[in-house]
């Protein structure tokens, strides 16, 4: 496989850099088990090296056509010469081509750790470290840093997420993205770059007042990190990032504020935080405090670290029920294993603010639209899931798949399939569509096929369908073995990031998408529950940690995937709200849909109610349409509400009709509804008959 790249494309100098360190090779030497993290400027996956058997961390970059090579081989030439017991190894650097023209994917093999970082310990433990813990982990930081200087590398990134822990009780620095090299005739750097609770002060002041820096901003960094083992988060962690970046410069260095710690450890910190970095000692004396000195038996330490952890896992998730084994943190070497969480049933709260219209929800500019509604077509079966594509309509029945063309007048229905499809989902982004089906029909005993596996198919195939009934074989049908036993799912679209969460009998999975070059689920994380889910939502804050909320017929809960923690969201009691439907997510906002109303909550406080909007009548489903509206509706009517929590549109059937209205499908600015209704043909016999509508969302010139 070559690695040569379009000379427009990439400098001579960057392409000799690239050919000096990647390895050419046919495939990827290591199969990938599961995503573990993001690292920057990466995914991070656990994976085995097939030759060795060896767990490794595998980060992928994915480099668009013009992107330049340096953070990457940055990265590669900084791990390939730091050969230290305390900083993670390098097992080699592969490529291989996208699928776009100049695009490539460039795979960085490292050291697996399994104790994850010493970020996830203190959010396993919920508090802090003992000062015994962070001595050794300081003191074996500090020779990983000792290392680095002496070589003349700046890590620029130094914090809890970025320490990781072995199984065997070593500590290692990791996540290099943005580390550097300090060359023999410049020895000082004034590249603003890092994170900004852990950045000195001379590195914030770099780029604006044409200042330097050296490996003393190391040494700052290393001093914020032992206060985060103290209070579970860095000074100022509960300001904007970008007013820290101005305080820091300004304000005297921050001290150890929470809890009781010896007058060692005080000066410590203070010589770390000393503001100017000409008074900071090097990694080398700080070898030589009495804190760092103190610490004996660090590998024991850790290892008992690590077993505190993973207890405080169990013990968190034994308020709800029992765990089998560990959980996982949010940095990029993490061990990821399942979990158990029993689900409780949701107790009302006493007490909640007076009911009224919603605020606007997400960035909507409150812009008028119009609903563009036509009919597609109409079919005498019942329709059980359906979705869309560029001009196709597909949808499953009781007899099979089938497509319709959108733009086709007097199009034909197509029989793609026999098999009886549940759930159906076009995900374009990933070129994918993810379903759950079963096999073809018995006479006599009617449906046999099971449908308790998720499978995958390959989305670019639809358009050049050539056989009848061949959907499965020409689509590359793949199923997902760790899916097994599945009885619902559901996609969540995060950013680049698309989430499958699958409810089984006893747990959740929650996979994550792997992008070029492995297209596929991986497992993120599994969790035993002991509820019937009914729906699911993978939810990302700001700080990038992932929850989950999950609905039941006992209500909403919140499952954080990193401390395996469970959260009951209580808001009225049950014979005002009526029954759970699903939970619905805006940009900063989201819903908890009931019977009688949808409850509104921030996304950074999930159990926190500040907006109610009272449903016209009792409603039995609620989605997102567009980016700031929802549509709710029953089997007579389908209501459309804006961002002002304002009904700005009806479907309804007629009344004394025994006509029922369906929601098929709602995705981005389009909506699918069908109307069903029963007649009896010309022999007598009773059919089904349904009148499919696209309804599309589209805004209004105030010209």
């Amino acid at each position: 496989m070559s690695s040569s790249r379009n000379s427009s494309v990439l400098s001579k100098e960057t392409e000799k850099k690239l050919q000096s360190i990647l390895k050419d090779t046919p495939d990827f030497q290591f199969d990938l088990l599961e995503h573990i993290g993001t690292g920057s400027y990466g995914e991070v996956f656990k994976a085995k090296i097939i030759e060795t058997g060896q767990l490794a961390a595998v980060k992928v970059i994915r480099l668009e056509v013009g992107e330049e090579l340096d953070d990457v081989l940055n990265e590669v030439n900084f791990l390939k010469s730091c050969a230290h017991k305390n900083v993670v190894a390098y097992h080699g650097c592969f490529m291989k081509r996208g699928n776009v023209k100049g695009q490539k994917y460039i795979s960085i093999a490292m050291e697996y750790c399994g104790g994850g970082s010493v970020e996830g310990c203190y959010k396993a433990l919920k508090g802090p470290l003992n000062e015994d813990e962070i001595s050794s982990i300081i003191k074996e930081s500090l020779s990983g840093l000792n290392f680095l200087h002496s070589c003349r590398k700046l890590h620029r990134d130094i914090k809890c997420g970025n320490i990781l822990l072995t199984e065997s009780g070593d500590v290692k620095l990791a996540d290099f993205g943005v580390s550097t090299q300090i060359t023999k005739t410049l020895s000082k750097r004034h590249t603003f770059i890092g994170t900004p609770y852990w950045m000195a002060p001379e590195v914030i002041t770099s780029e604006q007042c044409g200042t330097e820096y050296d490996y003393k901003a190391d040494i700052w960094s290393l001093g914020i990190t032992a206060i985060e083992m103290t209070q579970c988060s860095p000074p100022m962690f509960d300001m904007h990032p970008m007013r820290v970046l101005f305080m820091i410069p300004n304000l005297d260095p921050p001290k150890i504020t929470q809890g009781t710690w010896t007058p060692e450890f005080h000066d410590f910190i203070s010589k770390c935080l000393q503001k100017d970095p000409d008074n900071r000692p090097t990694a080398e004396e700080l070898l030589n405090h009495p804190f760092v000195k103190k610490a004996n038996n660090v590998q024991n330490t850790i290892v008992n670290l690590i077993q505190r952890s993973k207890e405080a896992r169990r013990n968190n998730s034994s308020n709800d029920g029992d765990e089998d084994e560990e959980g996982d943190s949010d940095n990029e070497n993490e061990n990821h294993t399942t979990e158990n969480i029993i689900v409780n049933t949701a107790e009302a709260s006493p007490t909640s603010p007076a009911d009224k219209i919603i605020e606007p929800m997400g960035n909507d500019n409150s812009k008028k639209v119009k609903f563009d509604t036509t009919r597609v077509c109409r079919v005498n079966i019942p329709i059980t899931c359906a979705d869309f594509y560029d001009d196709l309509l597909l949808f499953g029945t009781e007899n099979g798949l089938y497509s319709y063309p959108l733009n086709e007048p007097g199009g034909k229905l197509r029989l793609l399939s026999t098999r009886k499809y549940l759930q159906f989902n076009v995900i374009e982004e990933i070129g994918t569509i993810v379903s759950r089906s079963g096999n073809s029909p018995n006479l006599i005993n009617g449906w046999t096929g099971k449908y308790d596996v998720v499978s995958i198919h390959n989305l670019r195939s639809i358009a050049n369908l050539k056989k009848p009934k061949k959907f499965e074989t020409e689509t590359k049908i793949k199923k997902l073995k760790e899916t097994k036993g599945c009885y619902y799912y559901s996609i969540t679209k995060i950013g680049n990031s698309v989430y499958l969460s699958v409810a089984k009998s006893n747990s959740i999975l929650i996979m994550k998408y792997a992008p070029q070059p492995f297209n596929k689920f991986m497992k993120l994380k599994e969790i035993n529950v002991d509820t019937h889910v009914t729906h699911m939502e993978v939810i990302e804050f700001d700080s990038k940690e992932l929850q989950l909320c999950i609905t039941s017929n006992t209500g909403f809960q919140i499952i954080n995937l990193t401390s395996v923690t469970c959260e009951n969201i209580n808001f009225d009691p049950i014979d005002i709200t009526g029954s759970s439907l699903r939970s619905v997510l805006f940009s900063d906002k989201i819903f908890y849909g009931y019977k009688n109303m949808a409850i509104v909550a921030p996304i950074e406080e999930v159990n926190k109610k500040i907006d109610t909007i009272k449903w016209k009548e009792p409603i039995t489903y609620i989605e997102k349409f567009g980016k700031s509206h929802i549509v709710t509706g029953s089997s007579c009517e389908a209501l459309v509400y804006d961002s002002a929590g304002n009904i700005v549109h009806i479907f309804e059937t007629k009344q004394n009709t025994d006509k029922k209205l369906n929601l098929l499908v709602s995705k981005n600015d389009q909506l699918y509804l069908s109307f069903t209704a029963q007649s009896k043909d010309e022999k007598g016999m009773l059919t089904t008959i349904s009148t499919v509508l696209r309804v599309r969302l589209q805004p209004v010139d105030e010209k």
